[in-house]
């Protein structure tokens, strides 16, 4: 069915051992440009959010496929730019930081929608 409702995505995915997490903050280094086109995009009409999967250290468990099901180990973010944050001079990378609070579960989606389109 038709909504007229959509979200832009970055999907990214990382491993637990490059990540740093501070008290309810992961921190990620996420390419310079990456984050610019996010920062530009945040007060359009259908901005991009971030996706970042954490994935375990060992790349043997990363995923379980099936038949019937498709698993995904460890966990995901989402991240959408502060009204605070400006574009970076940065040419390589440049660090985020994301809340705890925006682990990925099966609501997420429906809150993203209601939030950002």
């Amino acid at each position: 069915m038709e909504t007229g409702r959509e979200l832009k995505l970055q999907l990214k995915a990382t491993t637990e051992n490059s990540i740093v997490i501070e008290d309810e903050t992961i921190k990620f280094d996420l390419n310079a440009t990456t984050y610019n086109d996010l920062l530009s995009r945040k007060n359009s009409k259908c901005p991009l959010i971030l996706i970042l999967f954490v994935l375990p250290a060992e790349k043997t468990n990363w995923l379980a496929i099936s038949d019937n099901e498709l698993i995904t180990r460890k966990c995901a973010y989402w991240y959408f730019p502060d009204q605070s944050e400006f574009l970076t001079a940065n040419s390589a990378t440049k660090r985020v930081s994301i809340s705890k609070k925006n682990f990925i579960c099966n609501d997420t989606l429906n809150q993203l929608f209601d939030n950002f389109s």
